[in-house]
């Protein structure tokens, strides 16, 4: 009878949820020439989108952050640069049968400047992806997460992708009473 009313309680508590980690997927790759190349210039990868565009800015500068602490200097125009980074970030709808799959997901790309420039060619330097199952949070939440998974992985030369925890459980609208004991992972 308690195990029923336990039951109960749970689903009558709408929004609800048991909460565990987010787990963020890393991946990179990179060119015996990313080690020379560290001076970028940072650019939208989405046409129009500027550091006008407040959100764009906000994460333009989490990613400053993280390229600086790898070891990148950064410069405000790309003929001072030997790289130029392109950041993209978004959701991802996939449809699976009936039901649509969302994946979060952040990219920096580095182009050689100088072969684009001079050549049109892009020549990709190094590539570093980032991505998380569902997009509960939206982007305030999920894009800063991955950019902070990234950290210790941009511009590296990965053999397979790593599994990180987010910085951030997901947070469930409502508390939740537990009624079972937790799954250890």
């Amino acid at each position: 009878m308690k195990g029923l009313l336990a039951s109960f309680l749970c689903l009558a508590l709408a929004g609800c949820a048991i909460t565990g980690p987010t787990y963020v997927t890393v991946d990179s790759m990179a060119s015996y020439a990313a080690a020379e190349k560290r001076t970028y210039y940072l650019f939208s990868a989405r046409r129009g989108l500027t550091l006008k565009n407040a959100q764009y800015r906000k994460y333009a500068g989490l990613t400053d952050e993280i390229l600086q602490a790898a070891g990148f200097t950064k410069t405000d125009s790309p003929d001072t640069a030997n790289v130029i980074v392109a950041l993209i970030y978004g959701v991802d709808r996939i449809r699976d049968g009936n039901r649509m799959r969302r994946t979060s997901f952040v990219e920096l790309s580095a182009y050689d400047w100088v072969a684009v420039r001079d050549e049109g060619v892009r020549n990709t330097i190094w590539r570093t992806e980032i991505y998380t199952a569902g997009s509960h949070g939206g982007y305030s939440r999920n894009i800063p997460m991955l950019l902070k998974a990234a950290g210790p992985y941009v511009a590296t030369n990965m053999l397979d992708p790593v599994e990180v925890v987010g910085d951030e459980p997901v947070k469930p609208a409502l508390t939740c009473i537990r009624f079972t004991p937790e799954i250890q992972g």
